[in-house]
């Protein structure tokens, strides 16, 4: 019981970071889209 407990508290921290991770990814994109778009103007 409490390994599966564990398993599951791993996964579920696992999958925040990995949010986390693509939401701060989607954020540069978009930053650096700007900033491409501001350069070539």
């Amino acid at each position: 019981m409490y390994l599966i407990s564990a398993y599951t508290h791993g996964t579920k921290r696992n999958a925040l970071s990995i949010a986390s991770y693509a939401v701060k990814e989607v954020q540069i994109g978009i930053l650096g889209k700007y900033l491409y778009q501001k350069k070539k103007i």
